[in-house]
């Protein structure tokens, strides 16, 4: 008896409710076909995303169902539930008709040269379908701002969207305006963020403030009485040659006041967004314990992750005056390179620790190599669809495919590569020579980093002793006498932050 297991694939977004696709219809058809065909239904997969974008938790469900053979047959309701973009349509069919049969309830493909050629042309009105939704939808969204009316979207804070209008929301506005005080005053964003997190002011859509919110609220212009439409150019949105549209709206600031503002963040370092002076020993070199890099601000090493969209609830108590490990980790750096036979002992003492390193990470090597021979594979197939493709646009579209499919497989190799120990022992009386020319020459910060990433050095911090590795080659662990490495201490005798 044949496999009559069948899979649903449905689909629907925003572009495509302006097209009726509602997910009871799409239901009622594949359901129908598969009471005609005799197909049982094991699983019904649904995406409620835009069909431009492959990577869809349903979409990717189904194939692993298909490939792992849970199911024989995928029904999805048209050719453009599948995808909108040409090359995506076809490249999902010849990989779902390898292992099962794939039906569309509202269209009929043969197997054949001419059904292969609908199909084709199918998924081009597709993609076209698409591309004039957007585009009327921008249209109308020009003309709506055009008359004084905000488009859509999320309203800033301080403002509620109501009937196109931003209207000021008092208790919020109250706040905008005692962060534009404060920054009037030449108070940096991340001391702004502390003070509305110590009084329990809650933004807009976070649990609490942070430099990057404050800023967005210090450069809005909008506060000052003016919404700007169509501003700048997003990668994922059509957008016009239209000009962009002031609209007006209700000021909570004056602008006088708006213009000093974003003139002193202009001049303070200190206030914009994710810039940090760079003028620290350590910048790119210092990790913290948790992986992410340190950055040097206001005078101190902190962890980028206290920035980063990861944190979630963590904090990594590893911040660290600058002069203090600056000094610790320069000390060490000189007192290692001087000594030759110190640091020729460490590197044969790594060695060995290397080998056996790189033996326990086979099962990592193995799966490296098994993603490059998928890889390769899927440059193969990709390279036969581009001798078939005649479209100068659709060939166009899968030349970018198969190149980021050929970098992602070069990186592997590259990373692949990097896990073999070095073959040879660095040039030890070299390495002591540069460290002594350097301990004489170099007396700034700027300077010594450039030493310090010249010999490959990488410092990992934990809060309490620094690590010292050389990124390429055998770690090296500072001697056990010197100042860049620290025995653990208390919390009570933690370094000065």
């Amino acid at each position: 008896m044949p496999n009559t297991r069948a899979v649903v694939y449905l689909r629907v977004s925003t572009e495509d409710q302006a097209e009726m696709y509602g997910l009871a219809a799409q239901r009622h058809a594949c359901q129908k076909l598969a009471v005609d065909r005799g197909w049982t239904i094991v699983r019904e997969l649904v995406d409620d995303t835009s069909g431009k974008y492959i990577d869809r938790p349903g979409l990717n469900e189904v194939r692993r169902m298909v490939a792992a053979g849970e199911a024989a047959v995928v029904l999805t309701y048209s050719v453009d539930r599948l995808s909108r973009i040409n090359i995506d349509v076809l490249t999902l069919y010849a990989e779902l008709r390898k292992s099962a049969i794939v039906e569309f309830a509202t269209e009929n493909f043969p197997d054949t040269p001419a059904g292969r050629l609908f199909l084709s042309f199918r998924a081009s009105i597709g993609a076209y379908e698409r591309e004039v939704i957007l585009a009327r939808t921008q249209a109308g969204m020009i003309a709506k701002a055009k008359s004084g009316k905000i488009p859509g979207g999320l309203a800033p804070y301080g403002y509620r969207l109501v009937e196109g209008h931003y209207v000021i929301h008092d208790a919020e506005a109250a706040v905008v305006k005692q962060i534009y005080a404060w920054a009037a005053n030449g108070i940096p964003q991340r001391d702004i963020a502390r003070r509305l997190n110590e009084r329990g002011v809650k933004p807009y859509r976070a649990d609490k403030w942070g430099k990057t919110s404050v800023g967005r609220i210090t450069g809005h212009e909008v506060y000052a009485g003016t919404a700007v439409y169509n501003a700048r150019h997003r990668k994922k949105t059509i957008r016009t040659a239209e000009e962009p549209i002031e609209i007006p709206v209700p000021p909570i600031i004056a602008r006088s006041v708006y213009e000093a503002v974003v003139t002193a963040r202009a001049k303070n370092q200190e206030m914009l967004v994710g810039r940090p002076s760079r003028d620290y020993m350590l910048t790119s070199i210092l990790r913290c314990s948790c992986g992410k890099r340190m950055c040097g601000d206001s005078g101190t090493y902190r962890c980028t992750r206290k920035t980063d969209a990861d944190r979630r609830g963590k904090e990594c108590q590893t911040q660290v005056s600058s002069a203090y490990l600056d000094k610790l980790v320069w000390n060490g750096y000189v007192e290692l390179f001087l000594d030759p036979v110190k640091l020729k002992q460490q590197f044969v003492a790594q060695h060995d620790f290397v080998l056996s390193l790189y033996a326990k990470k086979s099962g990592e090597r193995g799966l490296i190599e098994a993603k490059i021979v998928k890889l390769t594979a899927r440059e193969k197939r990709t390279l036969d669809l581009l001798v078939d493709m005649e479209s100068v646009e659709d060939r166009k579209d899968l030349k970018a495919k198969r190149d980021e499919t050929r970098a992602e497989r070069i990186r592997l190799q590259a990373a692949l590569k990097a896990m073999a120990p070095a073959a040879t022992m660095p040039d030890v009386d070299e390495l002591v020579r540069r460290g002594r020319a350097s301990s004489m020459k170099c007396v700034t910060a700027i300077s010594r980093r450039q030493e310090l990433r010249s010999v490959g050095f990488e410092i990992h911090w934990d809060g309490y002793h620094a690590e010292i590795k050389i990124t390429g080659g055998p770690e090296l662990e500072p001697p056990k006498n010197s100042p860049a490495r620290q025995s653990a201490r208390s919390a009570s005798s933690r370094p000065p932050v």
